[in-house]
């Protein structure tokens, strides 16, 4: 069985340059629920099998782009939910929220709303 694995593609979601906290949680939905900005794909003489993705809009359009056959959609494939490391209406630049946020993640901070260390077992479903 061959499977692929592909990120969506670009996303067609204005970003302010600076952002409150506030701003950036907003802008995480408005990117979860934006259109895809499609392009040119070669996938090459690759033949997949079954094709799994994400169950959100974005990643599903890509997803039948690219791939003819059944899509099998889960939500145990969607990117790690990021949120602000903490609440401020200051405006501070949109890529310190994005790093921040990740890094948040990653040392398991309760600002975020999946854990690192979530008990999320996506092999049972990929069989």
């Amino acid at each position: 069985m061959n499977i692929g694995l592909v990120r969506h593609f670009k996303v067609n979601c204005y970003t302010k340059m600076f952002m409150t906290s506030a701003d950036f949680r907003q802008w995480v939905k408005q990117y979860d629920n934006s259109d895809i900005i499609e392009s040119k794909f070669k996938i090459g003489n690759i033949k997949w099998d079954k094709c799994f993705s994400s169950d959100l809009s974005r990643v599903i359009k890509t997803s039948q782009s690219i791939f003819k056959g059944e899509i099998i959609k889960t939500q145990l494939l969607r990117e790690v939910p990021v949120a602000p490391i903490f609440n401020t209406n200051i405006k501070i630049p949109y890529m310190f929220w994005c790093i921040s946020g990740r890094l948040a993640w990653l040392f398991q901070c309760k600002s975020q709303i999946e854990a690192k260390n979530s008990n999320y077992n996506v092999a049972y479903y990929i069989q």
